[in-house]
């Protein structure tokens, strides 16, 4: 089961799902981070063991519904 917003789990032949740890380094965001958007509901996964399991997919979706337009023209003055 997707924890904790209940989601039934995907088949055993859809994507490979990685630990949280996959997702973390350089220019990314934190553990804490990907933990709350799960916990909110926002990005899916499965818990397993003592740890989350995200697919690609998924975290492509939501850091793509994350995104904030970027400012035009900079400040005024």
């Amino acid at each position: 089961m997707y924890a904790p917003t209940g989601v039934p789990a995907p088949s055993p032949g859809d994507a490979p799902e990685f630990p949280l740890s996959h997702f973390l380094g350089n220019r990314r965001p934190s553990r804490a981070t990907l933990v709350r958007a799960i916990q909110r509901g926002d990005l899916t996964a499965v818990f397993e063991g003592k740890g989350y399991l995200v697919t690609e997919e998924a975290y492509a979706q939501w850091r793509t519904a994350r995104r904030r337009p970027a400012a035009v023209g900079g400040a005024q003055g």
